[in-house]
């Protein structure tokens, strides 16, 4: 689900609504809360509160959490360390972490995350408030690494 769209077009009480209610009754395994593209534009004017939680949705997990009684919730998106993403799920407002742009420069990073090797991913040096500047880097790793055999992904 993407929280961006139901805030415009509903405002805040949108995730109570019937969109809500019907993706509950259908009888998903998990839902995931992502604004894919948007959420950094959409968020640019994050809170103080959302920088420290790290995560740009979970907010909105919170304000779910109701209505998905019997269904996993995933949030996606802002994740950058360790601490943050364990704060999440222990917090009870999400059941697990979603990954994207940190990924695509370190497809490894959970792996490395759940061994101890490292507790946050690795600073990119890109302005992650540059929307255009982090995806053309990110499409740019992901180009990179598909020209790679998977044994050398695999190391």
């Amino acid at each position: 689900m993407n929280p961006v769209i139901l805030l415009r077009r509903r405002g805040a009480s949108a995730l109570l609504r019937p969109e809500t209610i019907f993706v509950q009754n259908c009888g998903f395994d998990f839902v995931e809360l992502s604004g894919g593209t948007m959420e950094k534009v959409a968020f640019h004017h994050r809170r103080e509160s959302t920088k420290k939680r790290e995560a740009f949705f979970l907010e909105f997990a919170e304000n779910i959490r109701p209505v998905f009684k019997d269904t996993v919730i995933y949030v996606t998106g802002g994740f950058r360390t360790a601490t943050g993403m364990v704060n999440a799920v222990k917090s009870g407002d999400t059941d697990g972490i979603g990954l994207g742009r940190p990924i695509t420069a370190e497809p490894d990073l959970p792996k490395k995350i759940l061994n101890g090797e490292c507790y946050s991913a690795a600073d990119t040096k890109v302005d992650q408030d540059d929307f255009k500047m982090t995806f053309y880097v990110s499409s740019a790793q992901m180009g990179q690494m598909s020209k790679l055999p998977t044994r050398v992904l695999d190391e």
